[in-house]
């Protein structure tokens, strides 16, 4: 299997579709000068071989694949290789009896990614085994150095060499997928686990619960079909005996019957002599009535006018306790206004008292203050006669000034209470 054509739409600087065809199966060579895009279409080998590792695409998210990132109109790169596959030793597995094997890639703007083999869609696991069972590895591969990668390789540790040995081999595909099987049977062992546990912990004990209930369940279905079977019995035994205990009450029935009848007999006799004394007694009650019925209206007359005058009475009697019940209002309140009147006149008795008090203060001061007066005028006269005997002026002076001030309390009016 080898490449016959490459077409690329909208990759990278192809904007529009290229085709470059005419490739030979043992050696081709790109040339061109700087800037032509040379190592672009190895970059659009490498996408449809299915690379994850973009440095080596040189570019940093899948969008960028895009001519101009799609700024320029263009919103879809898509890269297509059209493979020689008549040689059916050096097929994929499953394509053998394919004579020509397309691998498209697309990359849409948001970031959509899909794989088409011979115009059929297919997932990127798919297309990664196809070329991994053709020992075509592009992200560990031993059939392409990219620039710069040949010093990387004279440097490889030894297990890098033996991965590169392995893929050239065509035994790192099943190396792969022994890994994938071991972590799915890892998996399944962990399943496997938990369903034991399951076992053990939950549907284990829930079995043997459901078996004994099971037990018991049938148990419980036989004791109650004994006791149906006991319970019919018992009713046929008591059907049995009591139809026995009728059958021998029979004659004794009948003799009861013939003993009601007399009963009847005998009260039918009584109920006609009873009816015989009513009317008896009927007839006596209607004479007696027809003797006392003068005095009985009398009496009636009587009763009816004393229940006259006993309402009167009565009557009366209320109006009179209600006027003495009003009365007593009345003289309750005379007390307690002449209570009040009493409290009030003790009060001004008690002032009256304390005015007269200061009355008789006012004229025992009155008096004194007239002998004092009298005093003064005679000593004022004495004075005026010169009989003074202090030095001179002084005591005119002072004794002129005494009698002036009793002359002035004296003359004025006394404020009493």
């Amino acid at each position: 299997m080898h490449i016959s054509e490459v077409i690329i739409d909208g990759f990278k600087s192809y904007a529009h579709r290229t085709v470059i065809s005419g490739f030979d199966k043992a050696f081709n060579a790109i040339t061109g000068r700087n800037g032509t895009g040379k190592s672009n279409v190895l970059d659009a080998i490498c996408f449809v071989l299915g690379i994850s590792k973009l440095t080596q695409v040189r570019v940093d998210k899948m969008t960028e694949l895009i001519y101009k990132n799609g700024q320029a109109g263009i919103t879809k790169a898509s890269v297509t290789i059209v493979f020689d596959n008549s040689d059916p030793k050096s097929s994929p597995v499953g394509y053998e009896a394919v004579e020509k094997l397309s691998v498209t890639r697309q990359i849409i703007m948001g970031g959509r990614n899909r794989y088409l083999v011979n115009g059929r869609l297919m997932k990127q696991k798919q297309i990664q085994d196809m070329f991994g069972s053709v020992q075509l590895d592009v992200n560990n591969p031993h059939f392409l150095i990219m620039q710069g990668r040949i010093v990387k390789m004279m440097n490889m540790k030894p297990m890098e060499t033996l991965s590169m040995v392995e893929e050239a081999s065509g035994t790192r595909m099943y190396e792969s997928k022994k890994e994938v099987s071991l972590q799915i049977i890892e998996k399944k062992d962990r399943k496997l686990a938990e369903i034991n546990t399951m076992l053990t912990e939950d549907i284990n004990p829930t079995i043997e619960k459901l078996q004994k209930d099971r037990v018991q369940y049938r148990q419980f279905n036989n004791n109650a079909a004994n006791i149906e079977r006991m319970e019919r019995t018992q009713i046929a035994y008591q059907y049995y005996s009591n139809k026995q205990v009728v059958d021998s009450q029979a004659t004794s029935v009948e003799a009861i019957e013939a003993k009601l009848d007399k009963v009847k007999e005998q009260r039918e006799a009584a109920e006609s002599q009873l009816e015989e004394k009513d009317n008896e007694l009927a007839e006596l009650s209607k004479k007696k009535e027809g003797e006392m019925t003068g005095d009985f209206k009398a009496l009636q007359e009587a009763e009816d006018a004393a229940s006259k005058v006993l309402v009167q009475q009565n009557s009366k009697w209320q109006n009179e306790r209600k006027n003495l019940k009003a009365e007593e209002g009345r003289l309750h309140k005379a007390q307690k206004s002449l209570e009040a009147n009493v409290k009030a006149a003790e009060k001004k008795q008690t002032a009256l008292e304390a005015a007269a008090e200061r009355i008789g203060n006012a004229d025992s001061e009155r008096a004194a203050l007239k002998q004092t007066v009298e005093d003064l005028q005679t000593e004022l006269q004495c004075l005026s006669a010169g009989m003074a005997t202090q030095g001179p002026g002084q005591k005119v002076r002072f004794v002129a000034r005494k009698a002036c001030c009793l002359y002035v309390c004296l003359h004025q009016p006394t404020n009493m209470a």
